[in-house]
């Protein structure tokens, strides 16, 4: 359990609603030191319960309190606002020890509702977060790790059918038009099921990744793509409807890549060998690590 009166020293991640950002430290004496984003909180103070933040005025204007259930079932400090700004109900935050920690928990972080919903299983290198289309709450959102999200990513796991008289989701409205029959059937609305993403992807700007896609290990996705079908591993694909540009290395490297899969490796031998992932001598790379 996090020692509240124990975060000198510590980092504060806080992200609100609207997507703005703040990255805090906890320095001596109270000071706070933003890191990220220019914030109005200056110093802090802290209890057995809450953690207090303040103006320059010390004026206090934000008020958390530890959640120790939700910390103990994901792994990391998780704050909810106690109730003293209602303007700011939206807040919430995290507190780790170094800086470099709030990336392994990014997506998870961002996206915890979907977390805890059931609805989203996500790694925890994974950073960066989407936007939820029409989304069937049965189809899983599956995604590994180092996983890249830019920016206005839409995820969608429903669509409307083409192949009817009308596209108009009369099964939406069944009770209006009093046809109780049409509940949980696929009069208009389908979709395709899961939705994979695998490991060391990155997913550029205004992307849109539809139903039932299975999208593979180091694939890149162009910015403004539409994903309507399955990308294989190390591709790079673009446009509506995405389509393969080329693929980053040859078949025999992808092959052995696959096989080395060094996301799986724990964090010491990823930090200890970051140089080599981290550099264009793929067969440097797949010489030192690929096994038969």
């Amino acid at each position: 359990m996090l020692d509240l009166k124990n975060i000198e020293g510590k980092y504060c991640y806080i992200q609100n609603k609207d997507n703005k950002i703040n990255l805090l430290y906890f320095d001596k004496n109270n000071v706070i030191k933003s890191i990220i984003n220019d914030s109005r909180i200056k110093y802090w103070t802290t209890n057995d319960i809450f953690i207090s933040f303040y103006d320059c005025e010390k004026q206090e204007i934000l008020r958390f309190r530890f959640n120790d259930e939700l910390s103990k079932k994901y792994g990391y400090d998780i704050l909810f606002l106690d109730g003293l700004n209602v303007a700011h109900e939206n807040l919430s935050a995290i507190i780790v020890e170094h800086s470099i920690e709030l990336w392994l928990h990014s997506t998870r972080f961002l996206m915890n509702d979907l977390v805890i919903a059931g609805i989203l299983d996500v790694k925890k290198h994974s950073y960066g977060k989407f936007i939820i289309g029409d989304h069937d709450p049965k189809d899983k959102i599956i995604i590994g790790d180092y996983v890249q999200f830019a920016n206005n990513i839409v995820i969608t796991s429903r669509s409307h059918r083409t192949d009817l008289v009308s596209t108009f989701p009369f099964d939406e409205l069944r009770i209006y038009y009093n046809h109780p029959e049409l509940l949980n059937s696929c009069h208009v609305s389908k979709n395709n099921g899961i939705i994979t993403i695998g490991n060391d992807v990155w997913i550029g700007d205004d992307s849109m990744i539809l139903s039932g896609v299975t999208i593979g290990d180091g694939a890149v996705i162009a910015a403004r793509s539409v994903v309507t079908k399955d990308v294989p591993p190390y591709a790079i694909v673009g446009g509506v409807p995405a389509k393969v540009i080329r693929y980053r290395f040859t078949p025999e490297q992808i092959e052995k890549l696959e096989k080395i899969a060094w996301w799986n490796w724990d964090d010491e031998k990823v930090s200890k060998n970051m140089d080599k992932i981290a550099n264009p001598d793929i067969d440097a790379f797949i010489n030192e690590f690929y096994e038969e």
